[in-house]
């Protein structure tokens, strides 16, 4: 599931950019595999969730929004 700033699911930028972002990876199930979520800790919105690592999420979260 990949959520960018809308609860449709679709990618929305925000209406102005942000000046942190929050980045947690934890262990899914029995630990092998791995999930990502990525918030905007101004108004804890959730940006982005990946069912992968975090450089992965990181990574297609930058290639889907851009590096500003």
């Amino acid at each position: 599931m990949n959520l960018y700033c809308s609860p449709e699911g679709t990618l929305k930028p925000p209406s102005q950019p942000g000046t942190d972002t929050g980045i947690d990876e934890w262990k899914q199930n029995d630990g092998n595999q791995m999930a990502t979520v990525i918030i905007d800790p101004d108004d804890g919105r959730i940006l982005w969730i990946r069912k992968t690592g975090k450089k992965d999420a990181v990574r297609s979260f930058m290639d889907a929004v851009g590096d500003g």
